[in-house]
């Protein structure tokens, strides 16, 4: 058996071949970190709809604010495609791809940066549910992410009427 701190220090390609493989497979090819009937299915949805102007929010950005875009670029979909994530390291990830696949025109990216409940004072991996000294940090938390959130839906709501006046 290998010890337990073995085990921590081996890297997660050692550990779990075929996930980092797949891993890798999906990243090589630019995929969402979706199955494929779960791509099919959206590309489906997106590529039905019946409106002209097609306006898609996305909680959390990533390969799928690229790649859905870019595949409604393809088929000559009239869209914007908003994001926003909580992540700054991953929202600046995110922004230099989308600003290398030429979409900044259509992708419009926001980051409401707050660190994950495990990097909070006080929690640990042997107790993962945070202790309830968290949770007045826990419910600010949503409370910001909530007022950001309402903030981006009014200036959703504000561009399609004047888009609907335009028209």
């Amino acid at each position: 058996m290998i010890s337990a701190n073995v085990k921590k220090a081996l890297p997660f390609t050692v550990k779990h071949p075929l996930q980092a493989a797949t891993r890798w497979y999906w990243a090589l090819r630019k995929l969402p970190a979706q199955s494929l009937m779960d791509l099919s299915i959206f590309k489906s949805v997106l590529s039905q709809s019946a409106s002209s102007h097609l306006r898609v929010f996305e909680w959390g950005a990533g390969r799928s604010s690229i790649f859905y875009p870019r595949f409604l670029k393809s088929i000559g979909r009239d869209f914007e495609w908003y994001a926003m994530d909580n992540s700054r390291e991953w929202f600046e990830r995110c922004r230099a791809g989308v600003d290398l696949s030429g979409l900044k025109e259509q992708v419009h990216l926001e980051c409401s940066a707050f660190p994950p409940f495990w990097d909070l004072p006080g929690y640990t991996h042997e107790h993962p549910v945070p202790p309830e000294a968290l949770a007045d940090e826990v419910r600010k938390q949503l409370g910001v992410i909530r007022a950001e959130f309402e903030a981006v839906v009014r200036v959703l709501v504000t561009a399609g009427q004047e888009s609907t006046k335009a028209h």
